[in-house]
């Protein structure tokens, strides 16, 4: 062999050992793309940090900031050092994505207080990125993410009924209600609604763990149940009405009958829901606006007055606690009964229903895009049933899933919080992934 010859093969087993290098590495940045978000969708309702201002709903905040911005740069390196990923498939839900935080930005730059705008600009992205980076490795960890949902709930959920037997020294309760590691049982009664969703759709779809999944799903409706969240109990039963639709179509009226006098022996037997129930009655009878909305009166009417006075652009993303007081006086005025109501005194910082904010914060038209994502989210409970697990499930889980957000959102800010959001997209990923190329279908 000449010494050219040599030379040639010694060059060709570099070249070799370079592409498959490449290939080696371009392989871990994609896991490390996956694995943060994953560990994102684990960590956010479970962190706690003590020593914060806020310790349980910052944390969770920054920690999804932090991941959205991180998987950003894994990104970047990925593309400029390996190329474009054959994982990176762009389509009408990526677009979707670009077109929110697109419209997010625009009314962004049209608020009066732009830094709250802008603070608020990176979480929409953030939440976006963290659906690209979960879309693109649902393929291959299908079972991680739904999983990562159950098992992060299942630990809410073992702690708030701790909490209500007395086993954790007061902590994971206040007032008797469970509040569980997101620190409010508002925040508890959505989050858990969303995620009971995944395990009711998994008990279905597949007959594999079938008990251990029917065992979850069971635990986590105890839960709700603990954290004593009349609107969260109504999405519950809303969502399984629309589940019933789905898996029985016509022959659901039966059923749907049969949850409405489940949940009214629920109400009548479980004496914690009994007493708020008619708290809010009682309340509901005086005439008295802040009282029949629970206390929520000034912040629901600001937003409709924000809504009306900024039909277009809303008053900016984030900006609706800036923008509060001067609204608040104008409905007090028009209302005089909250001039006299307990909550005067306070300055909200949401308006406690997601659709009004969504409408006074983005306008008319990001509240249209808030009922086009929910849309998108229902659309596969529309086709005929397929095969695989994958495509069962979001089938499945898509309607229940928006119908229960909707619901959540009319008393309640799931899109304000990291803990509920998050459970909410990870289940909302699956129900919109091309789920035919989901390995171990």
């Amino acid at each position: 062999m000449t010494v050219r010859k040599e030379k040639q093969i010694r060059a060709e087993r570099r070249r070799s050992n370079a592409v498959t290098g490449g290939r080696r590495g371009a392989v871990r940045m994609d896991r490390a793309i996956w694995g943060v978000a994953l560990a994102t969708v684990l960590l956010v309702p479970l962190i706690v940090t003590p020593s914060a201002y806020d310790s349980f709903r910052l944390p969770k905040e920054m920690l999804v900031r932090a991941a959205g911005i991180l998987i950003v740069a894994l990104a970047a390196i990925r593309w400029l050092i390996f190329g474009r990923s054959a994982r990176w498939q762009p389509d009408r839900r990526w677009i979707f994505a670009a077109i929110v935080i697109g419209w997010t930005a625009v009314t962004a730059l049209t608020a009066r207080q732009k830094t709250l705008a802008a603070e608020s600009l990176l979480w929409v992205a953030a939440f976006a990125v963290l659906f690209v980076a979960l879309d693109t490795g649902i393929v291959t960890g299908w079972w991680d993410l739904i999983y990562a949902v159950l098992f992060a709930a299942l630990v809410n959920a073992l702690y708030c009924l701790a909490a209500v037997a007395g086993w954790t020294a007061g902590y994971g309760i206040e007032n008797g209600r469970a509040t569980g590691f997101l620190g409010n049982s508002d925040d508890m009664g959505s989050y858990f609604g969303f995620a009971i969703i995944a395990a009711l759709a998994l008990s279905i779809a597949t007959p594999r763990r079938r008990l251990l999944h029917v065992g979850v799903a069971v635990l986590l409706i105890l839960a709700l149940m603990s954290t004593q969240t009349i609107g969260s109990f109504a999405a519950l039963f809303a969502s399984l009405a629309a589940l019933a639709l789905v898996v029985a179509g016509r022959r659901a009226l039966a059923t749907v009958g049969i949850l409405l006098l489940a949940g009214g022996l629920i109400v009548a037997v479980y004496q914690p829901f009994q007493g708020r129930v008619k708290r809010w009655l009682s309340a509901s009878t005086s005439g008295k606006i802040d009282d029949i909305l629970s206390n929520r009166g000034a912040g629901i009417l600001a937003a409709w007055e924000m809504a009306k006075d900024r039909p277009l652009v809303g008053v900016g993303p984030g900006c609706y606690g800036y923008e509060f007081y001067r609204y608040k006086i104008r409905v007090e005025g028009r209302h005089e009964s909250l001039a006299f109501a307990s909550t005067r005194p306070f300055n909200f910082g949401q308006a406690h229903c997601d659709h009004l904010e969504t409408m006074a914060q983005t306008g008319v038209p990001g509240y249209i895009l808030l009922l086009a994502a929910l849309g998108f989210v229902s659309l596969r409970s529309f086709t005929v049933p397929a095969r695989g697990v994958a495509a069962r499930f979001a089938r499945l889980a898509g309607l229940p899933l928006a119908v229960s957000f909707a619901v959540s959102a009319l008393p309640q800010f799931p899109m304000e919080l990291a803990g509920p959001m998050i459970t909410a997209l990870a289940v909302a990923v699956p129900c919109t992934a091309r789920v035919d190329d989901v390995e171990g279908n």
